[in-house]
């Protein structure tokens, strides 16, 4: 098995560069410092060099972009429950000696809250499994063209 010693994803014998940061695989890691600090030449080289950016950097981006969309969507799903869904609150009081009782229409402010927290979970799950799938189908692509 060979492996990126910046991404530490293992490939198998016939790869020599990483799909994802072109980078040449070794067969251990145990020789290879690993420096985790982050060099103010980073952010200026990422900007320089557009459309070098590795599938999987990319869909990570695009998946975090996303995820506002998403939490707004749910806040508006949130919303149009709050506006729709209502439930009659029993109310009492007493007129001329005698105890009353009717009831009032009230907007569902806690089913809102519950049902847009599962919409946001639920689609930001699918959301994810989508960019996972798409990570491993340029992967496959890419592994495909080093091989040819």
């Amino acid at each position: 098995m060979l492996i990126c010693p910046k991404c530490k994803y293992e490939y198998e014998t016939g790869v020599s560069v990483c799909s994802d940061c072109g980078t040449t695989l070794v067969e251990e890691l145990k020789d290879i410092e690993i420096n985790t600090t982050v060099k103010k030449d980073d952010i200026s080289n990422w900007l320089k060099g557009f459309g070098n950016i590795t599938a999987q950097k990319a869909i990570t981006v695009l998946f975090y972009l996303v995820c506002i969309p998403l939490f707004i969507s749910s806040i508006m799903f949130g919303k149009y429950i709050y506006l729709t869904k209502k439930y009659f609150k029993d109310i009492s009081y007493m007129q001329d000696g005698v105890k009353w009782f009717t009831q009032s229409e009230v907007n569902n402010l806690p089913l809102a809250i519950f049902l847009a927290s599962i919409y946001f979970v639920f689609s930001l799950l699918i959301w994810k499994i989508i960019c996972e799938l798409l990570i491993i189908i340029f992967r496959c692509f890419e592994t495909y063209t080093q091989k040819k």
